[in-house]
């Protein structure tokens, strides 16, 4: 009987981890999405102000999707030029995986203790 329960609950987490990853990969793509939209929005915003309280000159509201379509390549060429030449991502992902989480920091250290203790095999043998 416990054996019957134990398999039932290993379905029911598999069934709910699929479900979960599913999830969040769609709801990732549809943020993207979303995102974009936000963007404008803001933009907008931002035109909206400037007309409201800096007025120097009139921003007309039929430059918003020619600004955005300018902000587009601009953001894709951020994302290249950190994955290029920055590495700030890269940076703060082995941070959070060897500070945040012990088990992934303690890795490297591992693989120079087997690296140590292969060469003195070596040295034996």
């Amino acid at each position: 009987m416990e054996e019957d329960a134990k398999k039932k609950l290993r379905r029911v987490r598999r069934i709910y981890v699929k479900f979960k990853a599913r999830w969040s990969r769609g709801y990732s793509l549809i943020d993207d999405v979303f995102k974009f939209f936000q963007l404008a929005v803001l933009a907008g915003m931002g035109i909206e102000l400037w007309n409201k309280y800096v007025s120097l000159f009139e921003i007309p509201m039929s430059v918003l999707p020619i600004f955005s379509a300018v902000l587009f390549p601009v953001i894709l060429f951020i994302g290249y030029f950190d994955q290029e030449k920055v590495h700030l991502t890269q940076a703060e992902a082995e941070y959070s995986s060897s500070n945040l989480n012990p088990i992934t920091g303690k890795i490297p250290k591992m693989e120079k203790d087997i690296k140590e203790i292969k060469k003195m095999l070596e040295i034996k043998i």
